[in-house]
């Protein structure tokens, strides 16, 4: 009897570390995922982009309604690679400022003076099309997004 007992103990307490193991392998896997999705997430998002088409987000109790609009006279934003940026607004005033993405968040800041078209943080999400890039910036507290294309 004690033999199956110690037999048992020992074969829970193998499971156990194995599955701890197992589960660190998962976390350092998702952890190289993470890094990963923020490099690409960085070399596609250089360069300059023009806002497409804003999308705003309504609920009305049980219902959501999502209104677009294509924009004919919008701001040019343009990432550059040491985390800079140019926003060019539609009556050739600029605005400089600086961005930075961590895992899937846009941040983009101007410490002069707040912006007229961007907030600060927007989850990111790229579309690769035949013969452009769409890049959408969601604000979730506010409930809108901007589509941009380069």
């Amino acid at each position: 009897m004690n033999k199956i007992a110690l037999v048992t103990f020992a074969i829970l307490m193998l499971e156990n570390l194995c599955g701890q193991n197992i589960s660190a392998e998962k976390k350092d896997s998702y952890k190289n995922e993470i890094s990963l999705k923020s490099k690409e997430n960085l070399s596609n998002i250089i360069g300059e982009w023009g806002i497409y088409e804003t999308i705003e987000y309504t609920e009305n109790g049980t219902s959501k309604t999502e209104i677009n609009s294509v924009c004919n006279a919008c701001p040019k934003i343009k990432f550059q690679n040491d985390q800079t940026g140019i926003l060019t607004y539609p009556n050739g005033e600029m605005s400089l400022i600086n961005w930075k993405i961590t895992e899937s968040i846009l941040t983009i800041e101007n410490e002069n003076e707040k912006l007229k078209y961007f907030d600060n943080n927007y989850e990111i999400r790229f579309t690769k099309e035949n013969n452009f890039i769409e890049l959408e910036l969601k604000e979730t507290k506010k409930k809108y997004s901007y589509i941009l294309r380069k």
